[in-house]
């Protein structure tokens, strides 16, 4: 591989990929952001640029998203499209094992590629995972909006959830009602935190106009509640999960419990951040991450 970005065609959908640190020969560390819909522009511009002075980097925007195309089956976007379009990346780019990054719903993705090609990983950093948990994570964000909410919105969020059939259908909702600032209260402890992720995703937004599909029509499929308890253990790998200690997005307890199901896995927790403690605590999470992907295995 050499340095550089292209658009490659993936299950005839043409993605957005980028190669930094192609010179350090070590194993390829694919980025798999998160979302449903979101992009890999911020870690690329903070995160990734620290990791691309240790680490062979591949950044790449799932279909749908940010400078990748749309799909022409808008019923594509789903988890098992999304890790299929993940094994075709590895073999255009001719690899015969990669490392993996995840973070939120990425770090899912992430986990569910290890259990369907297992010969293709060497290891996996797991950065807030407990999405794969599904409807558990609902109860999770309800309480964290409740939690950093102003007196009159935490009213009404109240008022959604007593009104509401199910919890899926409240936090739907929820969303829906709150502003900014609770949005990025949530998300991160530190507001200067949040701040510079806004400014990035609108310096994104301006200089790329990205594609916004995959947000639209995501298709969260019906699976047994019991599926992260039946994958989880499969998974051989070494894997590193990691938390922010105030994660009101996805839960602590929830990512602890992703780490505890794995047979080979680390678990930390970064005690100054939230749900992005790849922007609250990037040096520290740059280290943490670099000496695990470069430790000799055991």
């Amino acid at each position: 591989m050499q340095d550089g970005q292209q658009h490659l065609e993936l299950n005839g959908v043409k993605h957005w990929v980028r190669v930094a640190g192609a010179a350090l020969h070590t194993t390829p560390l694919v980025i798999v952001h998160g979302g449903p819909g979101g992009s890999v522009y911020t870690f690329e511009q903070t995160t990734g640029a620290q990791l691309e002075q240790s680490q062979t980097i591949i950044y790449y925007e799932q279909r749908g998203c940010g400078r990748s195309s749309d799909a022409r089956d808008l019923g594509s976007y789903t988890v098992p499209q999304l890790v299929d379009d993940l094994e075709q990346l590895r073999l255009a780019l001719g690899l015969t094992a990669i490392d993996l990054l995840g973070f939120s719903f990425g770090a899912e993705l992430a986990l569910e590629y290890a259990a369907a090609y297992p010969q293709s990983v060497r290891r996996i950093v797991a950065h807030a995972p407990a999405s794969i948990f599904g409807s558990r994570i609902v109860e999770v964000q309800l309480q964290g909006f409740a939690t950093v909410a102003s007196a009159d919105l935490r009213e009404e969020i109240e008022r959604i959830v007593q009104a509401s059939h199910s919890p899926e259908s409240a936090l739907e909702q929820v969303w829906s009602v709150v502003d900014i600032a609770t949005v990025d209260r949530l998300l991160f402890q530190d507001f200067s935190a949040a701040q510079r992720n806004r400014d990035t995703w609108l310096e994104f937004d301006t200089q790329f106009q990205p594609t916004s599909a995959m947000a639209r029509n995501f298709q969260w499929l019906p699976r047994d509640p019991n599926h992260a308890l039946e994958v989880l253990p499969k998974i051989q790998a070494q894997t590193l999960v990691l938390t922010g200690r105030f994660d009101r997005n996805g839960g602590a307890s929830l990512n602890r419990e992703v780490a505890d199901l794995l047979p080979n896995s680390n678990f930390i927790v970064f005690k100054g951040s939230a749900h992005f403690p790849d922007i609250e605590e990037t040096a520290l999470y740059c280290k943490i991450v670099s000496d695990f992907l470069n430790a000799p295995s055991p």
